[in-house]
C-alpha cells in the first residue's frame, strides 16, 4: 500500500493540513458505509415459494430471509389480493415486485427497512353541475310574439310560460334541453349548451291552422287564438261513474265543478 504524505509536497499551514485531513476521513468513512450497504443488500438472496398466500404472510417471509423490518403503514392489509410466487435465489427488490404486482399497496426500502402503504387513487377531477337563468322570446312565423307558450326542461319538473310579449325566463343546466309548444305549433327541442339567450321561431303545425276550437266565449279558428287554451278529446270524459263537470275538473287546470 502506497503511502503518500501530503505535506512533503505541498507547503501548507497546520490549519489548512488538518481541515484536509478531516475531509479525507470523511470521505473515507462515508464510502465504506455506502459499500458496506450495498453489499449488504445485495447479498440478501431470496428463495420462495408460496401459493394463493396472503401478501402478510409473504412478507413475514421475506423479512425472515432478509433479516429486513418490515412496517405496514396501513390496517387494512386485508385487502391484498391472493399472491403467487416462486422464485430462487433473487434479490429483495425482484422478490418485492413479483409480490406487490397488481396490489393496493406500494412499498419502498429505507435502509434496511421494507415500508409499505396504501396506494393513493388518483383524483378524478368532476365538473359540478351548476345551474343558471336562459332567457328569451318565442315569436310565430310572423315575428309576432306568442303569449302562453310552454316551456319545459326535458326529464325535469321545471316548466314555464311565455307573458304577453313572448318572454320568459326559466333555470337551467348545460347540458338541459328545452321544449316549447303550443297549440296549433310544431314542438320545438333546444340543447342549451351554456347559452343564456334563446330565442326561438315557432312553426304551424300542418292543417292545425284551420281548426276550429270551442272557447268560453264562442268559436275560433286556431290560427285567430292569442291565448293560451286547453284542449279535452272525447275518449278523456268517457270515465264510468263520472259526470261531465269532474271529467272536465279533473283534465284541465284550474277548473272546479261546483255541483248544485
Amino acid at each position: 500500500m502506497n503511502f503518500y504524505n501530503i505535506s512533503s509536497h505541498w507547503n501548507f499551514s497546520a490549519n489548512t493540513r488538518v481541515i484536509l485531513t478531516m475531509k479525507l476521513i470523511i470521505l473515507l468513512v462515508t464510502t465504506a458505509i455506502l459499500q458496506a450497504s450495498a453489499a449488504g443488500y445485495a447479498q440478501k438472496s431470496i428463495t420462495l415459494s408460496a401459493r394463493n398466500s396472503s401478501l402478510e404472510t409473504v412478507l413475514k417471509a421475506l423479512r425472515k430471509q432478509s433479516g429486513f423490518d418490515l412496517v405496514v403503514v396501513s390496517t387494512a392489509l386485508s385487502k391484498a389480493h391472493p399472491v403467487n410466487i416462486s422464485v430462487n435465489n433473487v434479490s429483495l427488490e425482484e422478490a418485492l415486485k413479483i409480490c406487490f404486482q397488481d396490489q393496493p399497496f406500494e412499498y419502498s426500502i429505507d435502509t434496511e427497512t421494507i415500508i409499505v402503504l396504501e396506494k393513493q387513487m388518483p383524483f378524478k377531477k368532476t365538473k359540478a353541475a351548476f345551474s343558471y337563468k336562459v332567457s328569451g322570446e318565442v315569436r310565430d312565423e310572423l315575428s309576432n310574439p306568442i303569449p302562453g307558450v310552454n316551456i319545459a326542461v326535458v326529464h325535469t319538473t321545471r316548466k314555464t310560460s311565455t307573458n304577453t310579449k313572448g318572454e320568459y325566463t326559466i333555470e337551467v343546466e348545460p347540458t338541459d334541453t328545452l321544449e316549447f309548444s303550443y297549440i296549433g305549433y310544431k314542438k320545438q327541442y333546444i340543447a342549451v349548451r351554456n347559452k343564456v339567450d334563446i330565442n326561438i321561431t315557432l312553426e304551424p303545425s300542418q292543417g292545425s291552422l284551420d281548426e276550429v276550437m270551442v272557447v268560453g266565449y264562442g268559436k275560433q279558428k286556431s290560427s285567430q287564438l292569442v291565448s293560451a287554451i286547453s284542449t279535452i278529446k272525447g275518449e278523456q270524459l268517457q270515465l264510468p261513474g263520472r259526470s261531465l263537470q269532474n271529467g272536465l275538473a279533473g283534465q284541465i287546470a284550474g277548473l272546479f265543478a261546483i255541483q248544485r
